[in-house]
């Protein structure tokens, strides 16, 4: 996903909505959901102008959680985030 948003919103294809909303093809619906819900995600950390680098640095599985969970962070032009990626759901900043 992150590969895909690197260009910024102008550049990015419908790939990176399907990773964020559930890590498969969507369908019309789901992916007019998706779009909505992707922009005001990347919104919450004004986080849609693209990035020159990114490497992620860390995933650690979260224990107990309903679904299969991992908090990924990674760092994008020198900035570090932190994002919650259940198995098959729509992703969320992790604070």
């Amino acid at each position: 996903m992150l590969s895909d948003m690197k260009g910024g919103q102008d550049k990015e294809s419908q790939r990176s909505r399907y990773m964020f909303a559930k890590g498969s093809p969507l369908d019309t619906q789901e992916l007019s959901w998706a779009d909505t819900a992707f922009m005001r995600w990347r919104q919450e950390k004004e986080f849609f102008n693209g990035f020159s680098s990114f490497k992620v640095t860390r995933s650690e599985e979260v224990k107990g959680a309903e679904v299969r969970t991992f908090i990924v962070t990674f760092v994008a032009d020198g900035r570090e985030l932190r994002v919650r990626v259940p198995e098959r759901r729509p992703m969320s900043w992790a604070e």
